[in-house]
């Protein structure tokens, strides 16, 4: 039982990180895109 815990505390960390590396990842596609665009215009 307790490892299963600890995995599962592990794991809800993990999925954090994946969430906030996601998150960082697509702002930066989305600036570079409006970057592309800006120098269109």
């Amino acid at each position: 039982m307790r490892v299963n815990q600890r995995l599962h505390i592990l794991y809800k960390q993990y999925e954090q990180i994946v969430n906030f590396l996601f998150y960082k990842l697509y702002s930066i596609m989305g600036s570079i895109q409006l970057s592309e665009k800006l120098n269109i215009n």
